[in-house]
């Protein structure tokens, strides 16, 4: 089998809850103050809209009557006490990211069209997006404020990762991207299966 390539990663300037474990996350954060009743956490993703524009984007933690940014929640749980179960601490720590994987370009190739011009790949549009993003925030800073840069930084991660959204659209469900990859008969798992098997 050949080698698809190395996996690369885009560094994120804040962190961001892996999509995959936001749930869980949310349940596992009553161990900071398991007596407190009103210690219920959830996680808030919206942007508000006034006069048909984007004026403010919140993506962050409701806890404990609290507004906390994700930053802040990483740090809330670095600082609490985990001393009747410190792998509790790591478990909800590795919740929180601050890179994203990049897949090897040979699972995500582009193709030229009768042009010459290269039509890239769902998967390296986003991380292109990705970058993108990175790049306004560090050189145009006072534009993109903080909460609306996790916000979109966990969006493209969503969508990277092939996790549907309600405001995605049919064509989006039709994409190829990570989970679909792995997943079903044509999925990379399969065909490794499939390969394993016959070399045995």
């Amino acid at each position: 089998m050949e080698c698809p390539g190395h996996l690369g990663r885009i560094p994120l300037y804040h962190r961001i809850v892996h999509p995959l474990f936001a749930s869980t996350l949310c349940k596992e954060i009553t161990h900071i103050c398991p007596k407190s009743v009103a210690n219920s956490s959830e996680i808030i993703i919206r942007s508000k809209k006034k006069n048909d524009k984007k004026t403010y984007s919140e993506y962050g933690f409701s806890f404990r009557n609290q507004k906390l940014t994700i930053d802040e929640m990483y740090e809330l749980i670095c600082s609490s006490d985990f001393t009747d179960d410190p792998s509790m601490q790591k478990k909800m720590k590795k919740a929180f990211i601050k890179n994203i994987l990049v897949l090897p370009i040979n699972m995500r190739p582009s193709i030229k069209d009768s042009s010459n011009i290269s039509i890239h790949n769902n998967l390296t549009n986003l991380y292109i997006r990705l970058l993108d993003l990175n790049y306004q925030y560090r050189n145009e800073n006072f534009y993109i404020m903080q909460s609306a840069y996790v916000l979109r930084a966990f969006n493209l991660f969503r969508k990277i990762l092939g996790i549907h959204g309600i405001t995605d659209t049919a064509e989006d469900s039709e994409k190829i991207y990570i989970k679909q990859m792995l997943s079903g008969k044509t999925g990379i798992f399969r065909i490794l299966k499939v390969r394993l098997d016959y070399k045995c």
